[in-house]
């Protein structure tokens, strides 16, 4: 029995360095669409180096890119993680 939010949180996880341009596809990356959800996601990343440099805090310092996954993903509309959410579950379908 597959389950979606298994799927989502286990992609989450392991997520491909290029999920944007993968979930997205040519079409769209290529665009303003592309360039907008990339500095989302270099923003975060950003966010994150940032923070590890400047916080002693053990929590901060171990924070990681799955926590960075699901910050993208709250960020986006409702078309964009629908998009996104039928990317991953169409691609790990086979999987469970």
């Amino acid at each position: 029995m597959r389950n979606d939010i298994i799927t989502f949180t286990y992609y989450a996880n392991n997520y491909e360095y290029d999920f944007i341009e993968k979930a997205w596809g040519d079409t769209d990356i290529k665009g303003t669409l592309g360039n907008h959800l990339k500095e989302k996601w270099d923003v975060l990343v950003s966010k994150l180096t940032q923070a590890r440099k400047e916080c002693d805090n053990p929590f901060v310092r171990n924070l990681t890119g799955t926590c960075l996954f699901y910050e993208f993903y709250m960020m986006l509309d409702n078309r964009n993680k629908g998009t996104l959410n039928r990317y991953i579950i169409n691609k790990n379908k086979f999987r469970q």
